[in-house]
């Protein structure tokens, strides 16, 4: 039985081929733009992986500052004295993750914000993210929990999403 994905979801999906938008289908997600067509496989995530090989080209620049390193120094993060959202009282366990990195875990800002739980595996921080106000979207290349199956090198959202 297919997952239920959210109409916000819906709305900023993209084909990770071409990143045009997808419409949804009987079986799945259309992409009218490349003609790929996406299935909801049997165990319920939509299969948005590539189908075909996909080519990126890569540009960066390296500083030849040999004293930038020097001078950057490793420092612990400190706890948040002002959480925006208090994990103190909870039903469940919060995975790999310091109290000090918890502490700055933001609050949604809005109704219907979303959350990308990018490798989500067996989606051990849903509850978390839906405490703080997230819709959750679970985003994994294997994993039967996951939503929405994918590549993280070829993100199935559109632009600025």
């Amino acid at each position: 039985m297919p997952f239920s994905i959210k109409l916000r979801v819906w709305e900023i999906l993209a084909c990770p081929f071409c990143g045009k938008p997808l419409t949804q289908s009987a079986n799945g997600a259309y992409c009218k733009a490349c003609d790929h067509e996406y299935q909801f496989l049997p165990e319920g995530p939509l299969d948005l992986r590539l189908k075909k090989t996909k080519s990126y080209s890569l540009q960066f620049d390296v500083n030849p500052d040999p004293n930038l390193a020097a001078n950057s120094a490793i420092k612990l993060l400190p706890l948040n004295s002002f959480p925006e959202v208090d994990f103190s009282i909870r039903r469940w366990k919060i995975h790999n993750m310091s109290k000090e990195l918890i502490s700055y875990f933001p609050q949604a800002k809005r109704e219907g914000a979303l959350m990308l739980d990018l490798g989500c595996g067996t989606a051990i921080h849903r509850e978390m993210y839906e405490q703080a106000g997230f819709e959750y979207i679970g985003f994994d290349l294997a994993s039967p929990r996951a939503q929405i199956r994918g590549d993280a090198q070829a993100l199935p959202f559109q632009s600025n999403s």
